[in-house]
């Protein structure tokens, strides 16, 4: 029953993410004319999903179970008390909600890697700058 739930659950996280990341892809792809501000901007806003699940992390256990969607897709199936039913299903939602968020942190930190990675390939050097070897 309980791998039951944890496949549930992380179907639910997992297509709230992708509707997500659909929308931070449209942003970065329509900032693309600025590849720079396109990769800053696909960090910062995969950041601010992190941010988000580990909210959703946080107030999962004081969430009334019956309130959530996983409730309606395994309502069915659970037949423990109430209680027991709020420290399963809270416990589950709360660890697929950390699992998302660390993968969305590590999406971030590859976003801020490339834009950095981009930056120092197309900012020309000081020096050769200074040695009139490049223009201004």
């Amino acid at each position: 029953m309980e791998a039951e739930i944890q496949r549930c659950a992380e179907t639910i996280v997992a297509r709230h993410c992708l509707f997500a990341g659909i929308a931070i892809a449209v942003i970065a792809l329509a900032l693309l004319d600025d590849p720079l501000r396109a990769l800053l901007t696909a960090a910062v806003l995969n950041l601010m999903g992190c941010l988000i699940l580990l909210l959703c992390a946080t107030n999962a256990a004081t969430r009334n179970y019956r309130r959530t969607e996983l409730w309606l897709l395994v309502r069915d199936r659970v037949t423990l008390p109430p209680r027991a039913t709020q420290h399963l299903l809270s416990g589950i939602l709360r660890e697929t909600y950390l699992r998302f968020a660390r993968s969305l942190a590590t999406a971030s930190v590859w976003f801020f890697v490339c834009a950095g990675t981009w930056a120092a390939m197309h900012t020309p050097s000081p020096l050769l700058v200074a040695l009139h070897l490049l223009p201004h």
